[in-house]
């Protein structure tokens, strides 16, 4: 740009070739634009000296001019983005909530296929799988750009500790599936009874909390606890090594539910206190 300024204030061109010389630095700039940013930057900025001269009056003038209204119009965008965020802090809850219900349906494919072998294949828990990895992805994805993000607190969907327990908590809901799927039935096995009457209601409490994760409500799970409890009662009477190894798969699965309703609380459990419970 300065050295186009001191040609254009040496050679005074006229209009004619002060638009041939703006046209060749626009040209240079496609030519450079996946060369690097530096050289695209330096044609573009020429560009704009030329293009000056070509209006009338003091082209000094015109120029303190255009970098006043450049300047209002980096104002008005930063004043913009402070009012409508495009960062990821704000949808964090949302990245969350898919999360949860993508695992949730996970969780479901498999028991239902426990429930109903002949009826359901392993390609639904495949699909079911990979779409719970994906959203784990995002998530995982917006969490590190939150981290990275000067938002203030108030336009954080979840907080940096809420969002670390959420992150286990949903975790340890997958490997609780995982252990489901690890143990599947053959097709011509014989159902488990109460396996596709307990998805159902897994599949339920966990789309009704991925909304109260968007809404930014509270998560409750009694009524998928008392469901477990029942259905263990059924499965104790049960003989055979899979009843057993379903039993302690919705140990876990109602652990990390637990987990999750402690984390997205409005007040959270301390550690501390956590450990004495355990104990």
């Amino acid at each position: 740009m300065l050295v186009t300024t001191v040609l254009v204030q040496l050679l005074h061109p006229g209009e004619w070739l002060s638009a041939m010389l703006a046209v060749a630095c626009i040209c240079g700039a496609y030519l450079t634009n996946r060369t690097g940013f530096a050289l695209m930057t330096a044609c573009v900025s020429s560009y704009v000296v030329p293009l000056l001269g070509l209006q009338p009056g003091n082209p000094f003038t015109t120029a303190v001019e255009r970098v006043g209204l450049t300047l209002v119009g980096g104002t008005v965008a930063l004043l913009v983005y402070a009012l409508f965020p495009s960062s990821e802090s704000p949808r964090l809850g949302d990245r969350l909530a898919d999360w949860i219900a993508a695992t949730g349906r996970y969780a479901t494919a498999v028991l239902t296929l426990h429930g109903d072998p002949a009826g359901h294949s392993s390609r639904e828990v495949r699909t079911a799988l990979l779409d719970s990895r994906q959203t784990r992805a995002e998530f995982l994805r917006a969490m590190q750009q939150a981290e990275a993000e000067p938002a203030p607190e108030s336009l954080r969907s979840l907080s940096g500790e809420q969002s670390a327990r959420a992150r286990a908590a949903v975790g340890l809901l997958s490997r609780a599936a995982l252990l489901l799927e690890a143990h599947l039935p053959a097709p011509q096995a014989p159902p488990l009874a109460g396996a596709e009457e307990f998805a159902a209601a897994l599949l339920d409490a966990t789309s009704t909390a991925a909304t109260a994760v968007r809404l930014g409500t509270p998560v409750d799970f009694s009524r998928l606890r008392a469901e477990q409890q029942a259905w263990e009662g059924q499965l104790s009477g049960l003989r055979g090594e899979r009843p057993r190894v379903v039993a302690a798969a919705l140990r876990l699965l109602l652990k990390a539910l637990d987990d999750l309703e402690v984390a997205l609380s409005p007040d959270p459990v301390p550690p501390a206190l956590e450990i004495g419970t355990a104990a």
